[in-house]
């Protein structure tokens, strides 16, 4: 890549710049964060007595691909991420690596939003719903398939797209990153959506339904930084790609590891109860009968329900089926 004399003498003059530091930082807090939660998540299950479902085995693959994706952050650090672009010690090896994140990123994304459709098809048995979910699943296929190929042929000849010595021609990134983004986020605020009408239906007391509907609208942290990144994606200039991608790569971090949060915090009403009402009431609900579900409480349906009553000081679980009108 030639580069203007104007460029060249701007990123000698800056040469101390370095935000190499803030890479590792952000990586690791954002893995650990997603760590966690996935962590929290597996221990309510456990609590409750029930199984794995396909929304938390997806939620399992997405953490492993965010694990891959960060993985991918800390090598282009050392190839070149944070700092100037003629100061990068092996730019071929960055440009190669970005690529490898960039499809990493789109599957993480995928799997993570299944992962929050499969959750809302266990909970709510409404046959309309469903079918709006599997709508929405379909286009989110539909939508990570496009932005894989987008990805994949975005050069001709496709070897161009990863090996920087290879002449190509090729789409321009930054508005197909943006473009992509912005969907990326359109589909973000429809599945935030999906349940609310479904929520403010269930028949529970009116405080109990703001929380629970409060915990499913806390995915909107997803949405909030996800725009953050399309911001900085539109800044990237390629005469200094490894130092402007710097901010897309710390959001783009933050994005994955806040929509793996945003999709785990709707499965912990039973810890934080159990964590109110103090381990008896977890040792009646592990050893309770099993609900007209054939779940436990404190699974699926039950887990928003208003489970547990407390008769003269004594912790008790009852079962009472969540009906959606």
């Amino acid at each position: 890549m030639s580069l203007p004399q104007s460029e060249i003498d701007y990123q000698e003059a800056h040469s101390a710049d370095n935000r190499q530091t803030a890479v590792i930082v952000t990586g690791a807090v954002t893995l650990i964060i997603a760590v966690i939660s996935v962590c929290l998540r597996l221990t309510t299950r456990r609590m409750v007595g029930a199984g794995l479902g396909t929304d938390d085995w997806l939620i399992l693959v997405s953490l492993i691909l965010f694990t891959a994706f960060i993985t991918c952050v800390f090598l282009s650090k050392t190839f070149g991420l944070g700092l100037h672009l003629i100061f990068a010690p092996d730019f071929a090896a960055w440009y190669a690596n970005d690529f490898a994140a960039q499809v990493i990123y789109f599957f993480g994304n995928l799997t993570t939003k299944l992962s929050i459709l499969f959750l809302y098809l266990r909970i709510f048995p409404a046959k309309t719903f469903k079918m709006w979910v599997h709508i929405t699943m379909g286009v989110v296929i539909a939508f990570t398939i496009t932005g894989f190929c987008l990805v994949f042929f975005q050069c001709a000849p496709v070897e161009a797209a990863w090996n920087i010595t290879v002449a190509g021609k090729c789409l321009n990134p930054v508005l197909t990153f943006v473009t992509l983004g912005a969907i990326n986020v359109a589909l973000d605020l429809t599945i935030l959506s999906l349940p609310l009408p479904q929520l403010w239906h269930l028949h529970m007391s009116l405080v109990r339904k703001f929380q629970v509907i409060g915990m499913f609208l806390s995915g909107g942290l997803v949405c909030i930084v996800s725009i953050f990144r399309c911001i900085y994606v539109s800044q990237v200039e390629v005469t200094d790609i490894t130092w402007t991608f710097t901010n897309t790569a710390l959001w783009s971090s933050a994005e994955l590891s806040a929509a793996i949060l945003s999709a785990n915090l709707p499965t912990y009403r039973p810890l934080l109860t159990w964590t109110k009402q103090g381990s008896s009431t977890l040792v009646s609900t592990m050893y309770n009968k099993r609900s007209a579900y054939g779940r436990m409480p404190g699974s699926d349906e039950a887990y928003l329900n208003e489970n547990s009553v407390s008769l003269g000081g004594i912790q008790r679980t009852v079962d009472i089926d969540v009906k959606v009108t």
